[in-house]
């Protein structure tokens, strides 16, 4: 028999060993990161509607909205505070958590006295000094002109969406939260590479492959491969611009071979954020309402998707103001005006419309946008929410192989730590969408103004997604895991419209007729997902390993 050419090179061995370091290292790091990233995808399902939520949470009715505001009065609200002015950075936002409201933002002055001669200053002046000079966050009232701090006005930081999207980012994790969350992304981003290199050469053919009659490992291996093939291209956007967000700091090399200086490219890539050279002498500012009266007039309000005002050094022969307003048209699918006015005699420095914004300005709003799907509403979203989904099923069948792969009588030594670390797995990833029904529930029966409520809501998620993962840990049945988590889901789920209509007196079927928009939408969404969740529960059986594995072919459909 002839000897293949490649038998003799070695390059079938060289082929096969890179073949299994690639599954290897997709396997490895899809295994490590595979609780976490379900948490990443669950919790972030739920929190691209936020803000619908957290309306939905505190009864919120929809209202109209200007940004034709007296912006001298806002700035004279907040040096009554006794905050000190001069030199100031400020930022004036539009901010959706609760409704549409402003707010505004500033860290400490640029001309702080030092520490050690604050240090030699009485107590008493010192205190009121540190004081004077704090950074300052307050939600402004667009009628009254109120200044309240988040959690006062309408507790941005305090309500339940928020609490998701901050689980999506795991920020609930003091400092390095948000750095895990990008390293979880940056491991999934090589799960998917290495999955793509592995499965390249039949990918096509393993798409159109489900064995529904072969072994459980071959069912789970074509879910997870047809299904990963399915959602690949917004998974690995999610991959991209999750390790963007969470660990911005990978690109700073980038940043710095491209540009020379951090400052330099923050200027160029969004200009309104730019710094500007303290003066240090103090002059007259022109008014700024009428200037951002000029930067409207040329937008239509409902048109605003993003607002932010950049008053840079204010009160100093320096200060300037930036403004940066994301619009939404057909033609440009991340359109952005900016605009830059001197302060001290209102000229215009530099404009560019959102007709005519450029890549180099808009190129981080596309990242914020592909990541957040805010660029087509709730239909968008809802799209993302159903892909999002996808991917978590993605996640659980590959965990799925790994354990049925680890039934093998090879691995007999060790079935009592694999069956725990499979339960502890499925447990944790499983019990977090009961645990979210449990949290809208909880959200509806406790007061708004009950002391303490955020951190009651608090332990009893946590306390509630914990105690089910200790039950997986116990029955360490799969199937059973699997279905009493779903059984919860479509029973809480189900309750939620309830409570809402019995707490609100707003029953979702004339929620809308009522101007109650957020409440008909997370109801209803509520009523749909638990009759999906119920038909799942209804149609889950057991697998028969004994009839699964009569039969190796293949069924194509």
């Amino acid at each position: 028999m002839k000897r293949k050419a490649t038998d003799h090179d070695g390059t079938d061995n060289v082929n096969r060993r890179l073949h299994n370091v690639l599954f290897n290292t997709h396997t490895v790091s899809g295994i490590v990161i595979s609780v976490a990233l379900y948490v990443i995808f669950l919790a972030g399902a739920f929190a691209l509607f936020q803000n619908n939520i957290n309306n939905w949470e505190i009864n919120e009715p929809a209202k109209e909205f200007s940004f034709d505001l007296d912006y001298e009065r806002i700035l004279a609200e907040v040096e009554k505070k006794g905050y000190q002015m001069y030199s100031r950075d400020f930022v004036v936002s539009l901010a959706e958590n609760n409704g549409k409201h402003l707010r505004i933002f500033a860290n400490p002055p640029a001309n702080t006295i030092a520490a050690d001669s604050l240090a030699q200053l009485p107590e008493a002046d010192s205190a009121q000094y540190a004081e004077a000079t704090a950074r300052l966050n307050y939600v402004i009232n667009p009628e009254t002109y109120q200044l309240t701090e988040p959690d006062e006005a309408n507790g941005s930081q305090q309500r339940i969406g928020r609490l998701l999207t901050r689980l999506h980012y795991f920020q609930q994790i003091p400092v390095v939260g948000l750095f895990l969350s990008g390293l979880v992304s940056l491991f999934f981003l090589f799960a998917i590479v290495t999955g793509l290199i592995v499965h390249w050469k039949k990918i096509v053919s393993n798409f159109f492959t489900f064995r529904l009659t072969s072994s459980i490992k071959n069912l789970w291996t074509d879910a997870h491969t047809a299904l990963g093939v399915v959602g690949l291209p917004f998974q690995l956007m999610y991959a991209v611009t999750g390790t963007f967000f969470g660990l911005g700091i990978v690109i700073l090399p980038v940043v710095l071979l491209v540009y020379g200086d951090a400052n330099k490219a923050t200027e160029i890539l969004i200009p309104a954020r730019k710094t500007y050279a303290l003066e240090g002498k103090s002059s007259q500012q022109t008014s700024i309402s009428p200037l951002v009266k000029n930067v409207l007039a040329d937008i239509p309000e409902e048109e605003i998707e993003t607002f932010q005002l950049f008053i840079k050094s204010y009160g100093d022969e320096n200060a300037h103001l930036n403004t940066l307003i994301g619009v939404k048209t057909d033609q440009d699918f991340s359109a952005q005006d900016f605009t830059s006015y001197r302060l001290t005699d209102g000229k215009l420095l530099e404009k560019e419309t959102y007709r005519e914004s450029s890549f180099k300005t808009a190129s981080i709003n596309y990242f914020i946008k592909l990541h957040f799907g805010s660029f087509g509403g709730n239909l968008v979203r809802g799209v993302y929410f159903l892909l999002a989904i996808l991917t978590c099923f993605v996640i659980i069948s590959g965990v799925m192989v790994w354990l049925t792969a680890r039934e093998k009588k090879m691995y007999a030594h060790r079935a009592t730590f694999n069956r725990n670390v499979g339960a502890i797995y499925l447990g944790g990833c499983l019990g977090l969408y009961p645990a979210i029904a449990l949290l809208f529930i909880i959200a509806k029966c406790l007061p708004l103004a009950m002391e303490n409520r955020f951190d009651t809501i608090n332990y009893v998620f946590f306390g509630f997604w914990l105690a089910y993962t200790a039950y997986a840990f116990r029955i360490k049945n799969y199937f059973k895991i699997n279905q009493h988590a779903l059984i919860l889901a479509a029973i809480l789920g189900t309750l939620i419209p309830v409570v809402n209509g019995f707490q609100s007196g707003i029953w979702f079927w004339n929620a809308h007729a009522r101007g109650y928009p957020d409440l008909f939408f997370v109801d209803v969404a509520w009523i749909i997902l638990s009759s999906i969740t119920v038909l799942s529960v209804s149609q889950a059986k057991p697998v028969n390993k004994k009839k699964v594995n009569k039969t190796k072919e293949p069924v194509m459909v």
